[in-house]
Parts: structure tokens; sequence; C-alpha cells
């Protein structure tokens, strides 16, 4: 099915899913940031733990995905081709929902290792859940400080 006749036919539903998937990580990012050190925070927000929770929506929407007949797959491979696949709106969300995971995954990565050192990141955590990967640079930056400071 075109993308523009599921956009038409379930525009709400689509915007309501994406709101969905931005707000299924959230309550992994509120514990890591307001609630560190505690001992169930710790246990729950493991890399392979939370992100894998997550994992169940992404499979949802290859279901969905698939019961709409699959994605037209490009025929190349190249920018143009690749775009195709993300303005499908079913495309979108399964890049956006992958997205999620792995700004979680690094976030819980950089939580565990800030952890082991006795850190507290919740700047560094904040820029990584809206950015990314841009959130190394800062928790480097923390860590180049904090290992000046040690000697």
């Amino acid at each position: 099915m075109p993308g523009w006749t599921i956009e038409l036919l379930a525009g709400e539903r689509i915007t309501r899913a994406f709101w969905i998937i931005l707000a299924l990580p959230a309550p992994f990012w509120l514990a890591v940031i307001f609630f560190p050190s505690a001992r169930v925070v710790r246990h729950i927000c493991q890399p392979l733990v939370a992100p894998t929770i997550l994992v169940f929506a992404l499979l949802y929407l290859y279901y969905q995905a698939w019961g709409l007949g699959g994605f037209v797959w490009p025929g190349g491979i190249g920018y143009t081709e690749a775009q195709s696949v993300v303005l499908h709106p079913m495309g979108f969300l399964i890049l956006w929902c992958q997205i999620q995971i792995m700004h979680l995954f690094l976030g819980l990565v950089i939580y565990q290792h800030a952890s082991r050192l006795g850190l507290r990141i919740p700047v560094e955590l904040i820029v990584c859940w809206v950015l990314g990967p841009v959130g190394l640079l800062p928790y480097l930056g923390r860590l180049l400080v904090y290992r000046l400071k040690r000697g």
C-alpha cells in the first residue's frame, strides 16, 4: 500500500504510534537520570535488558508492516533508494523505533560505566537521550576531567 494512502487512512494512528515509540524508553531514561543509585534501576537499566524490552515494539511494527503487504524494497543501493523506504510511514516508524532503541542502549552503556566509577552524569544522559551518540562527547569530557583529578 502506498505511503500516502496509509497517511490518509491512518494519519492519527501513525502520529499516536510515533509518540508511543518516543515515550516507551522514557521511564528508563528518567530512572537513570533521577535515581541512578537505586537498586532496582541498576538491575533493570542494563544495556541488554531495557532495550530488549523495546524490541518487542519493533517486532510489532514489523508485523504491522507485513500485514500491509510489506515494503517495496529498493531496486538498488543508494541514497534515493534508501530514502524511499523511510518515506513510507511504516518504514519511518520502524526507523524511529530503532533509533530510540540504539539511543537507549548507548545511554545505558554510559550509565553502567559511570556507575562503576561512582560518577553521576545526568547532563550527559540527557544529551544522549536527545542526540544519541553526541552524548559520548560530554561523557568523554567528564571522564577526562575525572582521570586528570585522580592523577
